[in-house]
């Protein structure tokens, strides 16, 4: 425990790091969404801009990025809209504010 817990990056968030996009499915198997809310967390207790898409429905990301579908109901949002919300923050963060 003490080896994993050295190694995760909560403990290397550091004031000067860039904005942060977390997208997460929330019936991922490999990686439990805990984890994305814990960085989430960390990042505004340290001022620092973060976003995180809790993907319904979604499961580990796939080929392609593309979220798997755990359920028979597609997951929400979409990918599309996923895709969208993902340009839009890169947009805004390498273009508007740079």
């Amino acid at each position: 425990p003490e080896i994993y817990e050295a190694a995760s990056p909560k403990n290397y968030v550091t004031a000067d790091d860039p904005p942060l996009l977390l997208v997460h499915g929330d019936l991922d198997s490999n990686v439990p969404l805990a984890q994305s809310e814990i960085m989430y967390r960390v990042y505004q207790q340290a001022g620092l801009e973060a976003i995180l898409i809790e993907v319904t429905g979604g499961g580990h990301g796939g080929e392609g990025g593309v979220f798997q579908q755990v359920t028979d109901s597609p997951i929400s949002p979409s990918f599309g809209e996923i895709q969208q919300m993902v340009l839009d923050f890169f947009i805004e963060q390498l273009i508007v504010t740079r």
